[in-house]
């Protein structure tokens, strides 16, 4: 199905990237707020000069708004993940679609009094019910071209360490690439701490996913 949406549905739609001559990236943070990790994120973020887009929980930001107001006033960006990091797989009725999504944007517009174009949803999944919900309210759906799979880490693989990642990461991001990252654990700060200056050093810059999305492909 998601082969079929990169064919058929224009990036105003759903977006998975914004190809583009320079390295501009947009790194992308879901899951959270948390009250430990989403400060430390945003010390590493300030250090290289990264601007991100946050997709919180909106039962997290009511949870720690303390946060949510740091993040704001650190200059990045919010989208909507959703209230309660529902799989959209399962809800059948417009009405608990309505319900889950349009909450998320009522907290994020009581919390930092803002909206934002972008829903994105949890696990990446899918349904041609949640695309027409999105299309009907005016809000792009945000995937991403590139996981960066931090999640493995807390499964505690011994073949799945921060170092194999940032190093499959730093031979896989292009300029346009939107990468995704979740800052419900701490291991999205211990790759970026990696990953950063890497990128950074080889002419990498990061910025929000609205001004990647707005830029000229």
């Amino acid at each position: 199905m998601k082969a079929l949406i990169k064919h058929l549905i224009p990036s105003r739609y759903v977006l998975w990237s914004r190809p583009r001559a320079d390295k501009s990236i947009a790194i992308t943070i879901d899951d959270g707020p948390h009250p430990e990790h989403t400060h430390l994120l945003l010390d590493v973020l300030a250090q290289y000069d990264a601007k991100v887009t946050f997709f919180m929980v909106g039962k997290s930001m009511q949870a720690y708004p303390e946060v949510v107001h740091a993040v704001h006033s650190a200059g990045h960006e919010f989208g909507c993940h959703g209230l309660a990091h529902q799989n959209m797989h399962h809800l059948k009725k417009f009405s608990e679609i309505d319900h889950e999504i349009g909450q998320g944007y009522q907290i994020i517009k009581q919390l930092i009094d803002q909206t934002s174009p972008y829903y994105r949803p949890p696990y990446g999944n899918l349904s041609w019910r949640v695309m027409a919900y999105c299309f009907a309210k005016q809000k792009t759906i945000a995937m991403w071209s590139v996981d960066s799979l931090d999640y493995l880490l807390a499964r505690q693989d011994p073949s799945v360490n921060i170092k194999s990642l940032t190093a499959r990461l730093k031979n896989t991001i292009q300029g346009g690439d939107i990468v995704l990252f979740h800052d419900d654990s701490g291991y999205c700060v211990d790759m970026l701490k990696e990953l950063l200056p890497v990128l950074k050093a080889d002419g990498f810059s990061f910025t929000t996913l609205s001004e990647l999305h707005q830029s000229a492909e």
